[in-house]
């Protein structure tokens, strides 16, 4: 018994040094480039929330917040501009090493924990510089949430209402973040808990009436440019060979981290026997490949090329969750 307990002990020792050292390098990076993150979007919200002195929020995308009190808090104080830009970069950093100590500690749970860290740094090779997308900020929220679910030691009401609380954040994160949570909720079969089911499948509702009420140019530009491609190009042009070989290409070239990960989860589930979760896991890469080619068909690696494609990374490491736990 004193043995499993120094193991435990070592276990976690191991994990907290290695969160903090991931911490300590994102922190550095974000306050060494700091000015270079203002890069698009970023720059975009900093000063929306500067010279409004409050959150800015677009879309409906309600998580926006997490990473903006931190600079409106040094605005309220009167710190300089060049201390506000460190906050503003700092923010996404403060979001994952708090989002990590609640997982490992509170939550014990070692698995999503480190996960969680992952998806601040597997397939961002370039996005770093453009720290303001809020799959990045959901992609944290959507693993947290996971682990609620696993988890043993919280009394079930908590657990409820917590679970609530960061499926309607994620939810709202983005459409694609949606979709990967939905994904996630498909592979862990989220309809043998009828209350949970039940509880998210109106609280989707009420999300997607609200944003469908009061969609914004921008989104609606989106749903209208996925349906004339569909109409007037058809599905399988997105499965030409040519475009799937350079995208093979790019992704061999730009994530191969991502690729090793994936191909150690169908691994694992062909070990394992697990057909479901391979059929989920593959399927899911499909959806989530034909949306964003019917979407942003140009193949060229740039920023928001990248926030695309991030969702494939999201999807890859909920799935190397699932592969961690068997």
């Amino acid at each position: 018994m004193e043995g499993r307990s120094d193991e435990l002990r070592h276990s976690a020792a191991w994990l907290y040094a290695l969160g903090a050292a991931a911490i300590l390098i994102m922190g550095g990076f974000a306050m060494a480039f700091a000015k270079e993150r203002l890069y698009a979007d970023a720059g975009y919200f900093l000063v929306r929330v500067v010279d409004e002195e409050g959150f800015h929020v677009i879309n409906h995308r309600w998580l926006m917040p997490l990473i903006q009190w931190l600079p409106l808090l040094g605005v309220k104080l009167g710190v300089g501009l060049p201390a506000v830009v460190v906050l503003y970069s700092l923010g996404n950093i403060v979001l994952a090493a708090a989002a990590f100590l609640f997982t490992g500690m509170v939550l014990r749970d070692r698995v999503h924990a480190l996960v969680l860290l992952a998806t601040q740094f597997v397939g961002l090779a370039h996005a770093l510089f453009c720290p303001v997308f809020e799959l990045y900020y959901g992609a944290m929220l959507l693993i947290v949430l996971r682990a609620v679910l696993r988890n043993t030691h919280l009394n079930e009401r908590v657990r409820w209402a917590l679970a609530l609380a960061l499926f309607v954040l994620v939810a709202s994160c983005h459409f694609l973040g949606l979709l990967v949570l939905l994904l996630m909720l498909t592979v862990d079969r989220i309809w043998q808990r009828p209350t949970l089911l039940w509880s998210f499948a109106a609280a989707l509702a009420l999300v997607m009436a609200h944003r469908l009420l009061a969609l914004s140019t921008y989104e609606g530009d989106a749903f209208a440019t996925v349906l004339q491609r569909l109409r007037h190009d058809g599905l399988l042009w997105a499965f030409v060979p040519g475009r799937l070989w350079a995208h093979g290409i790019q992704a061999l070239c730009h994530y191969p981290d991502v690729m090793l990960i994936a191909v150690a989860v169908i691994w694992q589930a062909w070990r394992l026997r697990a057909w479901w979760a391979l059929a989920v896991f593959l399927a899911g890469h499909l959806v989530i490949y034909s949306l964003v080619s019917l979407y942003f068909p140009d193949g060229t690696h740039d920023r928001y090329r990248e926030t695309l494609d991030y969702t494939h990374v999201v999807w890859t490491l909920v799935s190397a969750a699932w592969a961690m736990e068997r």
